[in-house]
């Protein structure tokens, strides 16, 4: 019984001497807590972490948009030199195949109604038109062969349709480098503001509640990095950075000027 009535004793004495304490450090934790979480440097990088998210998740579509470009002035060129091409042949059925021996204007335009598709590779079955014997529609096919090795020369002279081709390849060309050069600054803005947005976020985050609680305990260094953290991205006092007002701005509900 003695025993029961010691021990009891020094448990209430120990709890006078440590009670308080633990009580203490519970409310200092709270408060460190409550502080971290109010904090201008907390509310500062949950914006940040948001809008770098959202923009790194918009960046790889920009791009993708610029690439996607680059592919289409590739296709274009193409597409161009077919276009010519159809155009060159074209003005040469219509003008000089009607010199081929036997041939004249009205064979001519029957053959390019009845046969021709816009390739010199069509003429091959100009037999199959009325009034082409064996003999014309060799020289038709010899003729072909020869205009085909002249195309690459033939192009880059005069004919008809070509001026208009080169002036509606030339706009679209003209489109397309605007909307690429205006793709590569977006995408060099992005990229420059979301590395000043990830640094910063950075060393926001290096503070913690329990960098809180040690400066609460009279951590010197701890204190130093609460003071700076409690600025956050950029002190109250000054203007909103730019680069700031463009991560978060388009941010839902991003609170400017916390």
């Amino acid at each position: 019984m003695t025993y029961l009535i010691i021990a009891g004793a020094l448990a209430f004495i120990l709890s006078l001497l440590f009670v308080p304490g633990i009580a203490r450090r519970r409310r200092m934790s709270r408060k460190a807590h409550a502080d971290y979480a109010s904090s201008r440097g907390t509310l500062h990088a949950r914006q940040l972490h948001a809008a770098v998210k959202k923009h790194g998740l918009a960046l790889p579509v920009l791009v993708r948009e610029r690439d996607q470009l680059t592919a289409t002035m590739e296709s274009l060129t193409r597409s161009e030199l077919i276009e010519l091409r159809q155009a060159l042949t074209t003005a040469l059925v219509n003008g000089p195949l009607a010199e081929v021996r036997g041939i004249g204007p009205t064979l001519r335009d029957r053959i390019v109604e009845d046969c021709f598709d816009g390739t010199l590779e069509s003429l091959n079955h100009a037999h199959r038109v009325q009034g082409v014997g064996e003999e014309t529609a060799s020289d038709i096919r010899s003729w072909a062969r020869a205009i085909q090795n002249q195309i690459p020369a033939r192009l880059k002279g005069e004919f008809d349709g070509k001026d208009e081709i080169l002036a509606r390849y030339g706009q679209r060309r003209l489109e397309i480098r605007s909307r690429r050069t205006e793709l590569d600054e977006i995408i060099d803005a992005r990229r420059a503001t979301l590395t000043l947005a990830k640094d910063k976020l950075a060393v926001l985050e290096l503070v913690t509640p329990a960098t809180y609680r040690a400066a609460l305990d009279g951590d010197v260094a701890a204190a130093e990095r609460v003071t700076a953290h409690t600025l956050g991205a950029f002190p109250e006092w000054e203007q909103e950075p730019v680069w700031f007002r463009d991560i978060t701005g388009e941010s839902e509900g991003s609170p400017h000027g916390v």
